[in-house]
């Protein structure tokens, strides 16, 4: 098979490959092993705030963030790095073929993630040092060997997205993700332009109020 058939069979192999139970279980070992893994990590080097809170964030813009993580980075970045490099179910590949493709995909997502610019990773007020931030790489990395585990076990886009995008809507919504410390402060109003006014009579530049001491 050429390359362009190749990636063509792995897609419609991921989209129609309905998940068994062999899938949904390797989805909560998954998300399991991330959560107690990474959570006391993330908890201990201060990358989440802890405990987790929503802040002044409807519950419609949470369950929008979690469409939105599902479509990007979920299914996005599951494409890129799970779907067409490795190997579909049916191509029946040998374990450490499947794990020695998933090594370098996973490498690849990690060094390349903090340069990458898409909508989600950089959008309202994230800053594109937290994608540079060694903990964040190492929860990259930790996500990325959990959803490896989950597309070779399931062999499903749609389940591997799943477990892309839950870890990222969690931080994005629960702990500090959005905003950096208060998960309310992101996304929630429209930045305003150069030389509006805040509502304390301040100058308001860059999305931020800076107190002139001016009564306007």
């Amino acid at each position: 098979l050429d390359y362009w058939t190749l990636m063509r069979s792995r897609i419609v192999a991921g989209v129609t490959t309905l998940p068994r139970w062999r899938g949904w279980y390797a989805l909560m070992q998954g998300l399991a092993g991330f959560f107690l893994i990474g959570l006391p990590f993330g908890i201990k080097s201060g990358l989440l705030s802890w405990p987790p809170q929503r802040g002044s964030m409807s519950w419609r813009q949470v369950a929008s963030k979690l469409v939105e993580a599902f479509a990007t980075p979920g299914l996005w970045e599951e494409l890129l790095f799970r779907v067409i490099p490795l190997p579909a179910l049916h191509e029946a590949p040998e374990l450490p073929t499947a794990w020695r493709a998933a090594t370098i995909t996973i490498c690849l997502l990690v060094f390349a993630g903090p340069f990458h610019v898409d909508h989600q990773h950089h959008q309202g007020s994230m800053p594109i040092e937290t994608f540079k931030d060694w903990r964040f790489v190492a929860m990259a990395f930790l996500l990325g060997a959990a959803c490896t585990h989950v597309y070779v076990v399931s062999g499903s886009w749609p389940l591997v997205a799943a477990m892309h995008a839950l870890p990222v809507w969690a931080w994005l919504c629960f702990m500090s993700g959005a905003a950096g410390k208060d998960p309310s402060e992101a996304e929630l109003l429209p930045k305003p332009m150069l030389g509006q006014f805040g509502p304390d009579g301040g100058d308001v530049e860059c999305g931020s109020t800076i107190k002139t001491g001016k009564t306007r």
